[in-house]
């Protein structure tokens, strides 16, 4: 009787020792797995979220609203300031484009005018607006706010009267078409700067970017062999037709501290510049030259005669020579339109391709062209050498590229415009079916390009264009673009829910929700547990019987 009870004992301590164990490995792994989903964000943009504002619960609201006037206005960058307040600039034909009171400038010079407007965090106001611009066609292409709240602008002039301040770098126009870069106060009443930067030919500029130290670095293009460049440049030489010209502008617009020429005897674009953590600078866009300068570890060296390819380049320190620069293409015509520098220093290109032999990555998302155009992401090595990953996003209409960001736990979220009515959208999209003959795009990538976690059209019955985004510190994601149609989706106590006429500026803010944790994670790990316990318990029955038959 005694050996029972013993035996017995021994089973119970067996028993409650596994079911320990159990408890102790749940509440390691439970939570470890629930955090791992909930410290992920990804983006989610419900048809609520754009049908009433007032459900969006506390903090920043989001928003959808038109900015603009009876004629085509555009809008061409954006930038958000760390309240969340929303920066855009671009261009308009609109007399009554919306400025503010006490602006800069609230008359419409003509033709086109630049515009900068400053809107509130949660979209109800336009908290200031201005004009800038003289007779003739003026264009704001990028901007960035500092962190007073001043705003730096580049764009283009053909206005000789463009209104420039004493002492900056070029307060007279060179001819043609000028690049002007401006800075404008931060409650935009007043021109701290402006400058133009020329040669006696057509300039045209695309994008900006600002330093550790405050230096303006400025990307574009130039057809004049007058272009000022400056001692030290990588190459003082014009080639032919169009070549990039890259500038650094002193914080103060005054000095210009280093300007060069890039290209070859074809036609190339610049689309972004950015600086890296150590200043470098970097620039993409795309080249028709044969020989426009690579060098002899880059990626590609090779353009195919005849076509486009986009181009990457990176300056070494001083930007006296080049770090890398690699073309990205394949036989059809390739157009890059922005890049993103990922935490690790890679390089992640977003652009749109006519190439059936685009170059891709094993296990891509999308391995085939399936519209006339696809958009693309090209993600490569920090030196410019190695292909990581790259696939095609598209459908049978045919797509645009927009812009490229990157969030902290390293998602990809890429806009533009699409022409497919079988574009992958996902289930939860806040638009499944495209509206108009062409709608703006926004689709979120894993990291590894593998696959979308979130895909969705956002459109009117006619044209609409996503043109430019940003994430901002508060982790919101802030789109601009524009639509020619009255239905575009805006939300109720938004500065204007009415289009104006023509192309209206649409700007929309949303934020990035944390991922609904997966079921199955926690599903596997239980059962697991569960199984482990099991089996212990089977094993000491099995134990016992073969105990007594032994006996037996």
């Amino acid at each position: 009787m005694q050996k029972r009870k013993n035996e017995r004992s021994a089973r119970l301590k067996a028993v409650l020792i596994t079911y320990i164990i159990f408890v102790i490995l749940s509440t390691i792994l439970i939570p470890i797995t629930s955090n791992t989903a909930k410290n992920s964000t990804e983006l989610r943009i419900t048809s609520q979220l754009l049908e009433n504002a007032s459900s969006l619960g506390q903090g920043p609201q989001n928003f959808s609203t038109y900015i603009g006037g009876s004629m085509d206005d555009m809008v061409y960058d954006v930038d958000v300031d760390d309240q969340g307040n929303v920066y855009i600039c671009g261009s308009t034909k609109s007399s009554d484009f919306y400025v503010s009171e006490n602006s800069y400038n609230d008359t419409y010079g003509g033709d086109t005018d630049c515009y900068v407007s400053k809107i509130s965090a949660d979209g109800s106001e336009v908290i200031w607006s201005t004009f800038i611009g003289g007779p003739q066609s003026d264009l704001a292409n990028s901007l960035k706010v500092l962190a007073d709240g001043s705003v730096i602008v580049c764009g283009e002039s053909r206005s000789v009267s463009f209104p420039t301040t004493e002492g900056a770098y070029d307060e007279s126009h060179n001819g043609g078409s000028d690049i002007v870069v401006f800075k404008i106060s931060s409650d935009g009443s007043d021109l701290l700067f402006s400058t133009f930067i020329g040669g006696s030919a057509d300039e045209s500029t695309s994008d900006l970017d600002i330093n550790s130290n405050g230096i303006i670095c400025i990307a574009g293009t130039t057809a004049a062999a007058d272009f000022p460049t400056t001692g030290g440049a990588y190459n003082a030489s014009y080639g032919t037709n169009v070549d990039v010209c890259i500038m650094e502008l002193s914080a103060n617009g005054q000095n210009l501290l280093y300007a060069t020429y890039l290209g070859g005897f074809d036609y190339e674009d610049a689309r972004e510049v950015e600086y890296t953590a150590d200043d470098k600078i970097i620039v993409c866009g795309s080249t028709k030259s044969v020989n426009f300068p690579v060098t002899a570890s880059a990626y590609n060296d090779t353009l195919y005669a005849g076509t486009y390819d986009v181009y990457l380049t990176k300056f070494n320190s001083d930007a006296s020579d080049l770090e890398f620069s690699t073309f990205i293409g394949g036989s059809g015509d390739d157009w890059s339109y922005s890049f993103e520098l990922c935490e690790s220093e890679d390089i992640l290109v977003h652009g749109k391709t006519y190439s059936t032999d685009f170059p891709l990555s094993t296990g891509a998302y999308d391995d085939e062209l399936t519209g006339l155009t696809d958009a693309f992401l090209f993600k490569i090595s920090k030196d410019g050498s190695t292909m990581m990953t790259s696939t095609f996003y598209g459908g049978d209409g045919g797509e645009s590229g927009g812009s490229v960001s990157i969030d902290s736990d390293g998602r990809i979220y890429i806009s533009g415009i699409t022409g497919s009515t079988d574009l992958n959208i996902t289930d939860d999209a806040m638009q499944k079916n495209i509206k108009g003959t062409y709608d703006m795009f926004i689709t979120e990538f894993l990291p590894d390009l593998s696959d979308i976690t979130y895909g969705t059209y956002i459109g009117s019955s006619g044209t609409d264009s996503a043109y430019w985004s940003c994430i901002d510190c508060l982790g919101y994601f802030n789109l601009v673009g524009y639509s020619n149609d009255i239905d575009f989706p805006t939300t109720d106590g938004a500065f204007n829910t009415t289009h104006n006429g023509g192309r209206d500026v649409v700007v929309i803010k949303f934020p990035r929700y944390p991922i609904t944790s997966d079921p199955f994670p926690f599903l596997i790990v239980i059962l697991v547990i569960a199984a482990a316990f099991a089996i212990t318990v089977l094993l000491m029955i099995v134990k016992k019987r073969k105990k007594k038959k032994s006996k037996s």
